[in-house]
């Protein structure tokens, strides 16, 4: 740091004569956010906002662009078995990030062992960084977008660029420029990740404030052919980059943005089934192979020219990987060699090692063969991932899937009749150990009088625990594959895995969210195999009871303290359960 350089709180570092509009957020937040000086009051702050906006900035999912950082120089080859392996992953490199709204990225980056410096012209973004990970030695400097970067040359091992943020307050010239600038201080075989708006539909939001159709034309007005017939190259020739990898997003069976690239996102849209005007032109462009040309955003690794660069997600499973965010502070990763799922924050870890555990014993369980073994223990720096086979799935309509699922969970041998207070569901919600989601997720009556039921005898035995639809998959010859094995245990109520597999098909083939499909199953609206297996294993229970034990379930099965839109969400379910119920069934 420069001896004259002014501080701001937080040690952000002030070069900027002037700040930038931080698109998309409330002048007040923006007021309440600079003026906070600790992280308590940065969260109370956050929390007095809109659930919308502090959602979106305290969203985990940005946090899986880490996979296209450069790998460190730390030690490389195969761990024992043939397993890829990141050796020390990103310890020890430098990263920089440009202008990028991804609160949650560099938290990420540094939980791999990297040091970040972030660079940004709006100064409350700034700060709120700073504040979010006061214990990390990050570095913050206010710059305006287009002065020159204060680094010397060759300085990073990976740059990330936001040019989504940049494309509608800048011209062309200005961007080539930038890129220049960010090429110059990336180190011979750094990863450069920028993340893109179609032309097209960056130049419709700047018209934004008129009809449509007015928008339509002013935007076909200033675009140019390159515009067209290059959307993903904002000029890296000229900026001495070149392009390595391209990725654009798709969506996943949980309907979150991923990552893949234009063929495996040509193929995951061939089997879309269209349900809006908008799916049927996705469909209809991955048809004819337009899929890149039709993409509205996407994310571009370059290096620079003469040079070749690995990235994280290279290394773990080869290329041409799907890259899966995940809310709670994981990334998917899928790939030749693989599927890997990586802890990118330190209460992760211990989740994921507890997955490795969990999915051992259920390979030990009656679902042996519905798990993909075998799985491994990876460490990335001092990070921890869990590898698996990767499984490839045929595509499957919910309700035939549903089928499948409910004659898997038939064929379950080694279950009893037993008092539920000898479960491990029945012990959770005695002794949760976030007690505190209990009562954000408005269950606590539910919770009392579940636990007055301890006496109660139901059909219990191995569970799953979390058999929703995107965790179970048919391959090409027809058998079933059961992933994510986090919540399995030996001896719960076995109305939990037909209960939560009948309503996540329920949402997926009507396009609702839980505590519409929870009311529509205890309306008597659910049919089909799983919920008659559902009634079958809950005995004497009515719907609603058992969908307050699945919820409860939900609850108390969560690995971190719930945010705000997820209580939210569950409070809609316990909503849905209680109005469904006059008065405490079986008392």
């Amino acid at each position: 740091m420069d001896s004259h350089m002014d501080v701001g709180d937080g040690g952000v570092e002030l070069v900027a004569d002037r700040d930038a509009e931080w698109s998309g957020v409330p002048q007040s937040l923006i007021d309440a956010i600079a003026g906070t000086t600790t992280p308590d009051e940065l969260e109370a702050a956050l929390r007095s906002s809109p659930s919308e906006v502090a959602a979106r900035l305290l969203d985990a999912r940005p946090a899986a662009l880490v996979a296209l950082a450069a790998l460190g120089d730390g030690p490389r080859g195969e761990t024992e078995g043939g397993s890829a392996d990141a050796g020390a992953g990103l310890s020890g490199t430098e990263v920089l990030l440009v202008g990028t709204p991804w609160a949650t990225l560099p938290a990420a980056l540094e939980h791999l062992g990297a040091r970040v410096t972030i660079v940004d012209d709006v100064y409350a973004r700034l700060h709120a960084a700073a504040l979010l990970r006061a214990d990390a030695p990050r570095r913050g400097v206010h710059l305006e977008a287009d002065a020159p970067l204060p680094f010397p040359d060759g300085a990073f091992a990976t740059v990330f660029y936001d040019l989504r943020q940049s494309a509608g307050r800048r011209d062309q010239s200005d961007i080539r420029r930038r890129l220049a600038e960010l090429a110059r201080v990336a180190a011979p075989g750094a990863a450069i990740v920028i993340a893109l708006r179609h032309p097209v539909f960056a130049a419709f939001d700047r018209h934004a404030g008129t009809g449509r159709a007015a928008r339509l034309r002013a935007a076909l007005a200033e675009l140019r052919i390159r515009d067209l017939r290059a959307p993903w190259d904002p000029g890296l020739r000229d900026a001495g980059l070149r392009r390595q990898t391209l990725l654009v997003p798709a969506r996943d069976f949980a309907l979150l943005p991923r990552l893949m690239s234009p063929a495996a996102a040509r193929r995951a849209l061939r089997d879309l089934v269209p349900r809006d005007a908008h799916e049927r032109v996705r469909h209809l462009a991955a048809g004819f192979g337009m899929v890149t040309a039709l993409a509205p955003r996407a994310a571009v690794v370059a290096h620079r020219t003469g040079t070749t660069t690995t990235t994280l997600v290279e290394r773990l499973v080869g290329e041409n990987a799907e890259i899966i965010p995940r809310e709670t502070w994981r990334v998917a990763l899928m790939g030749p060699r693989g599927f890997v799922k990586l802890a990118l924050s330190e209460g992760q870890d211990a989740s994921v090692a507890k997955e490795v555990a969990r999915t051992e014993s259920g390979s030990r369980s009656p679902f042996a063969g519905a798990v993909p073994m075998p799985v491994s223990e990876l460490r990335v720096g001092s990070a921890i991932a869990i590898q698996s086979p990767r499984i490839t799935a045929t595509s499957v309509t919910p309700r035939d899937l549903g089928r499948v699922i409910a004659q898997m969970l038939r064929s379950i041998p080694d279950w009893e009749y037993a008092p539920i207070r000898d479960t491990d569901l029945f012990a959770r919600v005695r002794h949760p150990h976030l007690p505190g989601n209990v009562t954000e997720a408005g269950c606590d009556v539910l919770r009392d009088h579940f636990l007055r039921r301890g006496e109660m005898r139901l059909p219990v035995g191995p569970t799953h625990g979390d058999l929703l639809f995107e965790n179970v998959l048919l391959d090409e010859e027809g058998k079933c594959h059961v992933v994510d094995w986090i919540r399995f245990e030996q001896r719960s109520p076995l109305l939990i895995d037909p209960l939560q597999a009948a309503l996540s098909v329920h949402q997926r083939e009507r396009r609702v969210d839980l505590s519409q499909a929870v009311a529509a199953f205890i309306d008597g609206e659910i049919t089909g195999p799983l919920a008659v297996l559902a009634d079958e294993r809950s005995a004497v229970l009515d719907r609603a009871e058992a969908a307050a034990w699945l919820l409860l379930h939900e609850v108390t099965a969560l690995q971190n303290p719930v945010d705000a839109p997820s209580a939210d969400r569950l409070r809609r379910v316990a909503r849905a359960i209680t109005e469904r119920t006059p008065s405490p069934p079986h008392t």
